[in-house]
């Protein structure tokens, strides 16, 4: 990809990038400061219609559409004419103006459509990938740019993102259409957020937001929460015995309950301003006790429970967990399960 020097012509400064050196066709880019330089991309209009049969419409500018002009070297941008093959200084090339579209991220569309792949970055933050996802949306190409995406979400830092960028990137995946990418960030969702899904700012205030996502969402969690309390269940059910099992038992119990994860009430809860990232790292081992029960010399209960943690018992059954995804399915959500039903869901899950 070159960058052609900064030329005139009658009104503003243009900034020409040279996309593909033999391109027949230059997109007009404005930025959002009204001051500053318009960009020209000289592109070809083949590569772009392979990919894209909006764009395919857009360069076919013989049939005069309505933002389409013809830009000659009289008007003081020659440059346009590309210099690798024989050229007059009659020629024109036509240009096609795209006020509403973002520079940035038009610009990142042509490089990797026209495979200028050392001038895409390894990877984009939350906002950059969602713009991208609109415009690809936009103009239906995204399976024209998948292994970049892939490969941005392949390399995503989940866990360094709050939950307002995290939507973003949701978002993006659900666009781009990237099931694994959508399961790793909808499970980190699932994992931070507390309260009720009400919204997801980023994903749910964008018209292509499925409508039955927060329900998705809500149902997801409740699954999660369930299968946690139930393991908490299980590790509390192996407690009972003699009076030294007994303390050890509530000794656990008081743990838990300092932890926000237990209620005197024998309801196994995690509290409103717990998430449930909250139960699976909170660490609660029970104090170890020496004495014996009434027995003496102890009982088979004493044996088995100076040896035994509730604290590891629970985490075991954490990882039982979370062995299978956890995150939403991509194309369960788009289909209204109708995947599931039909056993072609991409990523396999029990639920």
């Amino acid at each position: 990809m070159m960058e052609a020097p900064f030329v005139k012509d009658s009104v503003t400064k243009s900034k020409v990038v040279e996309i593909d050196g033999n391109g027949d066709v230059v997109f007009e880019l404005s930025s959002t400061e009204p001051a500053a330089a318009k960009t020209h991309l000289l592109v070809s209009s083949k590569v772009l219609s392979l990919v894209s049969p909006v764009l395919e419409k857009v360069c076919a500018w013989e049939t005069q559409v309505p933002q389409t002009k013809v830009l000659s070297a009289s008007e003081g941008l020659a440059t346009f004419v590309p210099k690798k093959r024989p050229t007059s200084k009659s020629q024109t090339l036509p240009v096609i103006a795209l006020p509403e579209d973002d520079t940035e991220t038009f610009t990142l569309l042509c490089k990797i459509t026209h495979h200028q792949m050392s001038g895409v970055p390894n990877a984009l933050e939350p906002d950059s990938i969602a713009k991208f996802a609109s415009m690809c949306h936009k103009y239906d190409c995204i399976e024209a740019v998948s292994h970049s995406s892939f490969r941005w979400f392949q390399a995503m830092a989940i866990e360094s993102h709050n939950a307002e960028e995290l939507s973003k990137l949701l978002f993006a995946a659900f666009v781009l259409d990237m099931p694994e990418g959508f399961e790793r960030i909808s499970a980190r969702i699932l994992l931070i957020h507390t309260g009720p899904f009400l919204q997801l700012p980023g994903f749910t205030d964008h018209d292509l937001a499925p409508p039955t996502l927060l329900a998705d969402f809500a149902a997801k969690h409740a699954i999660l929460t369930m299968e946690l309390k139930d393991a908490l269940h299980r590790t509390l059910g192996t407690g009972g015995g003699c009076t030294f099992a007994y303390k050890r038992f509530a000794s656990y119990l008081r743990c838990l309950q300092s932890a926000g994860l237990w209620l005197p009430s024998y309801a196994y809860i995690i509290q409103p301003t717990h998430c449930l990232l909250h139960l699976f790292i909170v660490q609660v081992n029970e104090p170890f006790y020496q004495e014996y029960c009434r027995q003496g010399k102890g009982c088979s209960e004493c044996n088995k429970y100076r040896h035994f943690s509730f604290g590891e018992e629970f985490d075991k059954e954490k990882e039982e967990v979370i062995k299978g995804p956890i995150g939403l399915c991509l194309d369960c959500v788009s289909t209204g399960r109708e995947s599931f039903r039909t056993n072609q869901c991409r990523i396999k899950h029990a639920v």
